[in-house]
């Protein structure tokens, strides 16, 4: 498997990928209501708006060229209520949960990123809808997002879809 800085180099040295700058980012952190770090700082300096081919158009809604800033503002707090109010994880909200990808409409998968614990900042967690569950996965963030990868290069059905999104300019 590969290691932190491979991952890092593959949308580092892809010419289709395309993410924030500093500023942009102190920009999402106070709209969002998050404190975007460690490995997610990285990948949203690199990839945030687009990860080239790499991930593909079903990975992430942050991707989605459909949604506006509203739609991306909405999507977390519609989150952050299920949460709080059907899952009865207020703790969880308390620690700026950052929705990142979804699966099957139910599975939303999200990182900390003002976790109470040290040991918690780069661990992805799946909320699950069906279930109304929180899930850690076995998989720290740099290694879902290669696994990501990993799973769409052997996919035969994959669409070669160049999806760029925009989380914090507003267009007409």
């Amino acid at each position: 498997m590969m290691d932190r800085a491979g991952v890092l180099k593959l949308f580092e040295f892809n010419d289709f990928c395309k993410g924030y700058s500093e500023m942009e980012l102190k920009k999402i952190e106070k709209l969002y209501d998050v404190c975007i770090g460690g490995d997610l700082r990285c990948y949203m300096m690199l990839a945030g708006r687009c990860a080239g081919y790499l991930l593909g158009d079903g990975f992430s809604l942050m991707y989605a060229p459909v949604m506006s800033v509203r739609d991306h503002l909405l999507y977390q707090e519609g989150r952050r209520h299920i949460l709080s109010e059907s899952v009865d994880l207020h703790g969880i909200v308390m620690e700026k949960p950052f929705f990142f990808s979804e699966s099957f409409d139910t599975y939303s998968f999200f990182i900390k990123t003002k976790p109470k614990n040290y040991s918690d900042e780069n661990k992805v967690y799946c909320l699950d809808e069906n279930e109304d569950v929180v899930i850690e996965e076995d998989l720290p963030f740099i290694d879902f997002i290669l696994d990501r990868i990993e799973k769409r290069k052997a996919d035969s059905l994959r669409r070669d879809v160049l999806c760029v999104g925009e989380m914090i300019e507003i267009t007409a």
